[in-house]
């Protein structure tokens, strides 16, 4: 009986240490929870870079309208910022999708947020999708 007591004991050890590596590390690479667009995550001076590029390219077959209020808001809210980017970066401009640098769209979309009062912060929306994918995009109470 204690010669099996002698092999099981440090089975048990190992058996304890794998569990606490694999809970440890799990827990190192849990994703960081979502920020929301209403705690400030882009600049006023992103969105008003944002509204001129908008100016100059979109604006000649998309008004601002079609970017701001209700409907803009019953698509997009809840979503992450990344799906917004993408959609943009992939769809438009019209006929020559994707011409625009990732800075441009990420002002594009600060403007987007700004028109539809989302308040602006201290630093500038990012310009990669795996950062706006951590932004979820949320309105102010109506």
């Amino acid at each position: 009986m204690r010669s099996s007591f002698r092999l099981t004991l440090p089975l048990i050890v190992v058996a304890w240490l794998c569990s606490w590596l694999a809970v440890s590390r799990t827990a190192a690479q849990a994703p960081q929870p979502l920020k929301s667009t209403m705690s400030g995550v882009y600049t006023e001076q992103q969105a008003a870079k944002g509204e001129e590029t908008y100016m100059n390219v979109c604006v000649g077959c998309h008004s601002a309208r079609n970017y701001a209020g209700k409907g803009f808001v019953t698509e997009w809210e809840q979503r992450p910022v990344a799906e917004l980017f993408d959609f943009l970066k992939t769809k438009m401009p019209k006929g020559d999708a994707g011409s625009l640098t990732p800075r441009e769209y990420a002002e594009i979309v600060a403007y987007m947020l700004s028109i539809n009062n989302v308040p602006s912060g201290k630093v500038a929306l990012p310009e990669d999708y795996a950062s706006l994918a951590k932004i979820v995009i949320a309105f102010p109470a109506k």
